[in-house]
């Protein structure tokens, strides 16, 4: 018997390559894929995935609404992609819209997701994350491939985690690399894999390979902006020459998990999976080691 997943993936398709790493997997797996997408901030590209799309512009709230209406089957909906401040500067909100954005506070990305997600879910559209949606890509605790990290880098793995949960604090970043007990970099408006780069070359001068950390915000909404590691991660780690990467378990997504384990494996970088309350377990050497292999 067949364990393909019929169940329909409706997105609201927001920037960069999320979206398309999301369509591109539910429809690996048998699923049909509904898109609401925005002109000048979704990726054209989604239209060469998606069963059904439509494009609206920025702000057109209603109109999101009565496409996933129209999907009979659709009673739950997942944010996919943000919307940089491009984006906000050209939104054209319809009534509905400009109603929403004379209500909120602020303007930044959580807030507009925020008050999406209540309009829709007014509408009996449940905004979800990608653990409802699609639980295979959520990254479970422990090391993904064969590669456990050396002993002198759990110490500077225990820093980046810190200094990223930090940085998510302030809803500034997510990455942090450390090498040698010292920060190399922290995450801008560059992204994670120009910052995995930017703290390799810096980090590797010493005795020891850099590492990084990519976490999610303390107190992280589970249906938006979650940390995603994939292909491009794996070979900004490679390129840069770090030799170990930490995420966060139960709310890192992976995107193509075989291929990029197989890439982790033939270069001698680790991939380690965490909780938040694993930090005190992971002690150097076999202690480590065996606390993973549990």
């Amino acid at each position: 018997m067949s364990d393909i997943v019929t169940e329909t993936v409706a997105l609201i398709a927001g920037n960069k390559n999320f979206p398309l790493l999301v369509a591109a997997r539910a429809k690996a797996m048998g699923r049909k894929v509904v898109a609401a997408a925005f002109t000048g901030t979704t990726d054209p590209a989604l239209a060469r995935m998606a069963d059904e799309i439509i494009w609206l512009n920025p702000g057109q709230l209603q109109g999101v609404i009565d496409f996933f209406h129209a999907q009979k089957e659709v009673n739950k909906v997942m944010m996919a992609g943000g919307f940089s401040a491009q984006d906000l500067a050209a939104i054209k909100p319809d009534e509905r819209g400009t109603r929403l954005l004379q209500r909120l506070k602020d303007l930044h990305n959580d807030a507009i997701l925020n008050g999406i997600a209540e309009e829709l879910e007014q509408e009996g559209l449940r905004v979800v994350g990608a653990d409802e949606m699609i639980p295979e890509l959520m990254v479970q605790a422990g090391i993904l491939g064969r590669v456990f990290p050396e002993p002198q880098l759990y110490a500077d793995l225990r820093i980046a985690w810190r200094m990223a949960k930090m940085l998510g604090e302030d809803d500034i970043g997510q990455v942090a690399v450390v090498a040698g007990g010292r920060v190399m970099a922290l995450e801008g408006a560059d992204g994670t894999d120009a910052t995995i780069l930017r703290g390799g070359s810096l980090g590797n001068l010493g005795r020891h390979r850099a590492v990084a950390a990519k976490v999610a915000k303390p107190g992280q909404d589970m249906r938006f902006d979650l940390p995603v590691i994939g292909l491009g991660t794996m070979e900004a780690l490679i390129r840069g020459g770090l030799g170990a990467m930490i995420v966060e378990a139960g709310y890192t997504m992976i995107f193509d998990r075989e291929a990029v384990i197989e890439l982790a494996d033939a270069h001698h970088v680790a991939l380690v999976a965490w909780h938040e309350g694993d930090l005190l377990a992971f002690n150097q050497g076999e202690n480590a080691r065996l606390n993973l292999a549990a």
